[in-house]
């Protein structure tokens, strides 16, 4: 009998237990198997829909410019349990709903400021200056199995035109060590873009990104001061003072002489052995060809004789510069012990009329002018004197010129030294001659040389300095004893310091360097240290002696009431010079057209508080003066404001205008710290706003200033633009299930009578703007509109099968609507 142990087959309760391991087994199988089918479902999800949808918003956001990203302001917390938290916009770029796939998306977007720190980007509060950085992160947020996703993906936008602002510096600015100065402009030097104006207290403060730095701060009628270089830290404050010196200055004085030609020096009459002489000198530099064809000799007794000329014989025929030249009957005339050659000779033993009336004249064969002329008289009736020969009155003597008696003209107005050349000359024959009863004054010919110290009184010769305060001015009559004329100038106020003056008259000029200027004196030119130094010690004469190109032009600048302004700087290209104090200027300026401008922005002296005007296409020529040049001006004051993406951060090159009156009057572009100022508006109210896309909006969109207060700058308004672009999405059905293969969708500020406008050469020139889109897939659209300030009406047309649907919608910029189709 054999036992259980060996028989074949199975219990049933073997059967029961083997299945029963054998559903335990496809169960776990099972959840294995779908647990994998989920991940990959997942990743799957994530492939196809989740990043593209993060990495579209993440690029579509670093295509706007930098200035134009805004940072995340307004912000709310997620609340989708498991995900953690985190922060999004729900203002500038507020959630996005997109179904994909048979899910539903939302997109959200975060935009911070960030700071390397040298460790890692560290977050800083959308209230601090713009650091150069903003960190973007887009969320991607679904659910799925009950469950929810969220998938991130973040990118740095960093401007490298932009550094962080983020280092102040600030400070009083005072004058005498104790007053404040308010108006002060001190700007980085390095960036003159950087600038702040100190109040009414002294004190300025600017931004600027750490570094190394120089400040200079300035102000008119003040000189400019440099701060040694400073460090500015990131964070950080540093304080720079600023002490600032007003401008002194002096007076510059002097005589301004002319030196055209030849002039008769000397006339002699004979002595006991009938020598006659007539003596010229040169008071210029360069030395004079003598002969027939260059210089005439004529004579005259009295009116009852003719006038006749001298045939001379040119024993020497250079009239040397600042040199004499001896013309006589004689080859050699008797001065004391000495016998000095003549240059010249004539045979005539009684040309000098001696104890009568008479005259002697040189002149230039080439114009028939006269060089000089000298007449003399015996009586005070001038009618007596040979009036062809005479300039102004004649000399009177006595009796008539006698033996070894000499007419001698004058060194110096009223003068007469053995030492300086005989050049004063006014064109009046009784000023400039000394009639001498004796042989007194030595007879000099071509071996003698003498500076001059006098010439030509130079009347409206323009005297200028380049101290950059003085106004140039016209040498004007004044007189010596009363009675002899010259030409003096007095250059007032001139900056002290050492400077260099510059006279002009005609086509002459001269110029005279190392002008020391003291605080309320007055210094004369030229002198000991000047260069050239004084001709003579104590005599003050610039002569003019060098050929000049230039001219000049005059005129009168006053303000809308004909008040007369004074320290209005007046410019011809490279050239300037500063109104007195009855508004007159006068300006040198190169022969040609010139543009003249009254109060121009860029010179030193400008007046913010007063227009620029200019006048163009003024005449200039040569060694003349061009007068009436006359500029009216008006008060102005400026407007200045702010232009930022959320009160912050700057936007720069955005263009402000200022309207009056319907015609834009203002103009200016914001600069990297997002200000802007635009300067010279006349007095009145201006509609001041930014100009932008139609995409975007300002807040406050426009701003009334009020220009009232002359060199005043009225702030406006910080404006903070807002892209309003908005959306409008929806979904087309057909039998009440979303439509697969599409709908176009097309959008309108203006109603369609019929279906989809034809685009044409008509349409694309038209005013009106269509938008146009397809559904998706899912039977889901979403078209992207410009939004506006107040309400705007869409209409949205669905177009599918040949049929259409339509809806209006009102939106606003921060709107996004819904418009569903069912066919």
């Amino acid at each position: 009998m054999k036992t259980g142990l060996n028989r074949k087959g199975v219990t049933l309760v073997e059967l029961m237990i083997a299945g029963s391991l054998l559903v335990v087994a496809g169960l776990v199988f099972l959840s294995s198997f779908s647990t994998i089918a989920r991940a990959i479902r997942h990743s799957k999800m994530q492939s196809l829909s989740v990043v593209p949808l993060a990495v579209q918003k993440m690029e579509a956001l670093k295509q706007l410019p930098y200035s134009r990203l805004a940072v995340t302001t307004a912000a709310a917390q997620a609340q989708e349990s498991g995900l953690g938290g985190f922060s999004y916009d729900i203002a500038v770029y507020p959630p996005e709903t997109i179904a994909s796939g048979g899910v539903g998306y939302s997109r959200r977007v975060y935009v911070e400021k960030v700071r390397d720190t040298g460790v890692a980007l560290s977050s800083v509060s959308y209230a601090e200056a713009d650091t150069g950085a903003k960190r973007i992160t887009v969320y991607i947020v679904w659910q799925e199995n009950n469950k929810w996703h969220k998938y991130s993906l973040s990118g740095l936008y960093a401007n490298s035109d932009v550094a962080a602002a983020d280092s102040t510096v600030s400070g009083f600015v005072t004058t005498g060590n104790i007053w404040p100065l308010s108006g002060v402009r001190v700007e980085v030097a390095q960036n003159p873009d950087l600038y702040a104006f100190s109040n009414a207290l002294g004190f300025y403060q600017l931004k600027a990104t750490e570094g190394f730095y120089t400040l200079k701060a300035g102000r008119d009628g003040y000189y400019s001061q440099y701060s040694p270089v400073i460090t500015l830290s990131q964070d950080q404050t540093t304080t720079q003072n600023f002490n600032l010196a007003a401008m002194s200055f002096g007076t510059v004085k002097g005589d301004v002489w002319l030196a055209s030609g030849p002039v008769i020096s000397m006339v002699m009459a004979g002595t006991s052995n009938n020598t006659e002489v007539v003596e010229l000198y040169n008071p210029t530099t360069a030395p004079m060809t003598i002969n027939a064809d260059t210089l005439r000799l004529l004579y005259q007794k009295s009116n009852s004789t003719s006038l006749a000329e001298v045939s001379l014989t040119y024993r020497t025929n250079i009239l040397p510069a600042q040199g004499y030249y001896l013309i006589s009957n004689a080859s050699t005339v008797q001065y004391g012990y000495y016998g000095v050659s003549a240059d010249a000779v004539y045979s005539n033993s009684d040309l000098i009329a001696k104890n009568t009336t008479g005259g002697i004249g040189i002149r230039n064969p080439a114009s028939s002018g006269y060089y000089d002329r000298v007449a003399w008289r015996t009586s005070s009736h001038n009618s007596s004197a040979p009036s062809a020969l005479t300039e102004g009155t004649a000399v009177t003597v006595s009796g008539g010129l006698g033996d070894r008696e000499q007419l001698v003209r004058l060194t110096y107005p009223g003068s007469l030294n053995t030492t300086s050349g005989r050049a004063y000359d006014t064109d009046n024959n009784s000023l400039n001659f000394y009639a001498s009863h004796s042989m007194n004054y030595a007879v000099k010919n071509s071996a003698d040389i003498q500076a001059a110290l006098a010439g030509v009184p130079a009347y409206g010769a323009a005297v200028s300095a380049n101290d950059g305060l003085s106004s140039a001015v016209q040498a004007e009559v004044s007189y010596v004893s009363g009675a002899y004329p010259k030409a003096s100038f007095s250059l007032t106020p001139v900056s002290t310091g050492t400077w260099t003056v510059s006279i002009s008259s005609d086509l002459y000029f001269a110029t005279v360097s190392s002008v020391t200027v003291s605080a309320n004196a007055t210094v004369y030119i030229p002198n000991a240290v000047t260069a050239p130094a004084w001709p003579y010690g104590g005599v003050y004469s610039v002569r003019l002696v060098s050929t000049t190109e230039n001219g000049f032009i005059s005129g009168r600048v006053c303000n809308v009431y004909e008040a007369p302004l004074q320290d209005i700087t007046v410019t011809a290209g490279e050239n300037a010079a500063r109104t007195d104090s009855a508004g007159r200027y006068l300006l040198a300026a190169p022969a040609g057209l010139a543009t003249v401008i009254a109060n121009a922005a860029d010179v030193a002296g400008y007046k913010d508080y007063y227009a620029t005007v200019s006048s163009q296409g003024v005449t200039v020529s040569t060694g003349q003066i061009t007068g009436d040049v006359d500029f009216s001006i008006s008060i102005v004051g400026h407007i200045a404001g702010r232009v930022t993406s959320n009160g912050v951060d700057p936007i720069s090159g955005v263009a402000v205008t200022a309207v009056s009156n319907g015609l834009e009057s203002g103009y200016a572009l914001t600069n990297q710290a997002g200000y802007f100022t635009m300067q010279n508006l006349s007095s009145g109210t201006y509609a001041v706003e930014p100009q932008l896309d139609s995409s975007e909006t300002a807040s406050p969109e426009s701003v009334a200033a009020n220009v009232y207060t002359a060199g005043a700058t009225v702030w406006t308004a910080t404006f903070t633009v807002s892209n309003t672009m908005c959306a409008i999405k929806g979904t087309v059905r057909e039998g009440g299930a979303a439509v697969p293969d599409g709908a176009l969708i097309v959008i309108s500020t203006v109603s369609l009578a019929a279906g989809p406008p034809v685009n044409d050469a008509a349409l694309r020139g038209g005013g009106t703007v269509y938008y146009a889109d397809s559904t998706r897939p899912d039977g889901t659209y979403s078209v992207t509109v410009r939004g506006s300030d107040s309400e705007i009406t869409y209409y949205v047309y669905a177009f599918r099968n040949g049929a259409r649907r339509a809806q209006a919608v009102t939106m606003t910029e921060a709107a996004a609507v819904t418009a569903d189709f069912d066919f």
